[in-house]
């Protein structure tokens, strides 16, 4: 039983991990459309081959937040991460985590 459970959130972990991405990327093709440039330039910008480049925006897969964000600063642009409980938190626990970002 645990197994199942463990492989039923292994799923559902890589499909919102597949979400995630597709939703980075569609925001980064965005930007490089807003900024007129092309991943030709992105490439320069970054030093890194065209391919690369092409790579990172034909699949996911081979992203990394690193990437992400060096894709994001050279688009003038930048990534920024959230994590939400799905739960609402307690008032001391939400007063903790509220000191801890101070």
């Amino acid at each position: 039983m645990l197994n199942a459970s463990r492989r039923r959130q292994d799923d559902e972990a890589s499909a919102l991990q597949e979400v995630i991405w597709r939703l980075m990327l569609a925001r980064l093709r965005d930007l490089e459309r807003e900024r007129g440039v092309t991943k030709s330039d992105i490439s320069r910008m970054l030093g890194v081959p065209s391919t690369q480049v092409q790579t990172w925006f034909a699949s996911p897969t081979n992203l990394t937040l690193r990437s992400v964000a060096r894709l994001a600063t050279a688009l003038d642009g930048r990534l920024v991460c959230r994590l939400e409980p799905l739960t609402p938190v307690p008032q001391a626990a939400s007063a903790v985590t509220e000191r801890a970002n101070r």
